[in-house]
């Protein structure tokens, strides 16, 4: 199994809010894993979600702009 991140380490990594993370996972764009209250992403997902924003997922980051324009449109 990959490494699952935290929400704060999914902001840094991606250079977006909390509440743009919430966004995408209520809008179904990003899957999570529940351990009770606790809320995980794995690389896998991540990578999906870069993929399904048109972006790469070889490290490059996109800023809280590029993620509202998908979640608006």
């Amino acid at each position: 199994m990959s490494k699952l991140y935290t929400e704060s380490e999914l902001c840094e990594m991606l250079g977006i809010s909390r509440t743009t993370i919430y966004r995408l996972h209520k809008s179904g764009l990003l899957k999570a894993v529940r351990f009770g209250r606790s809320v995980r992403y794995t690389q896998e997902q991540i990578d999906d979600l870069l993929r399904r924003l048109g972006g790469s997922d070889s490290g490059d980051s996109f800023g809280k702009e590029d993620a509202a324009d998908k979640l608006a449109a």
